[in-house]
């Protein structure tokens, strides 16, 4: 008996170890394959090719025979041909490098780290959809700043492009420990600018105690996989706007 539940045991060890690894992966790249799908399918064109049609030689015409009654009409059956989704989701992804003491390489970190006084941090952005973005920084002095777009640059995003943030240097966080915080703005239709004013003088200032990410629609979930944090939304969505904000600590 005792044999028999050692065996069990060794077994389920063995199946966990052999497929409970390869179940997390397929989990943890949901996000990923989603974001990926989206944009692929935009991309994608038809690979099928059409062969030429053989002229066939022209039949005699049919002789007619009257029927003795009357014939109906008869309609082909017209099946409509169903437009194939585009599978994944639009939305953004987000990803950040650090600088140690703003020197040497850049290394991989999580937008939701706590990063160290003197370290330079870059974000970088990516769009799978050709949509609209504006980034607003609310620093620690409490100012609002408009960072992307630059000046009268236009908002356009297209998804074959990576973009750093606010440029390939990053940023250098020096003085108090306090927090950046960035709001992300992301349609696939232009903004009018007084909807974006609106909408930060509606929110109260963030404390440094507050979640790293907070998106303002609570039917949406942030999705975090191998330091990128992915917000996907249905395009019905994106026609108005996700708005998303990002806090980057330090200390």
């Amino acid at each position: 008996m005792n044999k028999k539940i050692d065996r069990n045991l060794i077994f389920a060890i063995i199946f966990f170890a052999l497929f409970g690894n390869a179940a997390a992966q397929i989990s943890e790249s949901s996000a990923e394959s989603d974001f990926d799908n989206y944009e692929r399918g935009l991309t994608q064109t038809s690979t099928a090719t059409t062969k030429p049609v053989k002229k066939m030689p022209k039949s005699p015409a049919p002789r007619k025979i009257k029927l003795p009654y009357k014939q109906s009409a008869h309609k082909p059956k017209v099946i409509p041909v169903e437009k194939k989704a585009n599978s994944g989701l639009p939305g953004i992804k987000i990803w950040s490098e650090r600088q140690v003491q703003c020197e040497g390489q850049f290394f991989s970190a999580a937008p939701t780290s706590i990063f160290t006084t003197g370290d330079c941090v870059r974000l970088r952005y990516k769009l799978n959809f050709e949509g609209y973005l504006t980034i607003v920084n609310l620093g620690t002095s409490g100012n609002l700043k408009v960072i992307f777009p630059l000046e009268e640059a236009r908002n356009l995003v297209y998804p074959t492009s990576e973009n750093y943030l606010p440029n390939e240097k990053g940023w250098e966080f020096e003085g108090e420990a306090g927090s950046e915080q960035l709001f992300f703005v992301v349609s696939n239709k232009p903004l009018d600018k007084k909807y974006l004013d609106d909408f930060i003088k509606r929110r109260s200032l963030t404390t440094e105690d507050s979640s790293a990410l907070k998106i303002y629609d609570r039917d949406l979930v942030p999705r975090s996989e191998n330091n990128s944090i992915y917000v996907l939304a249905d395009e019905q969505k994106l026609e108005k706007a996700v708005i998303f904000r990002l806090t980057l600590k330090h200390r």
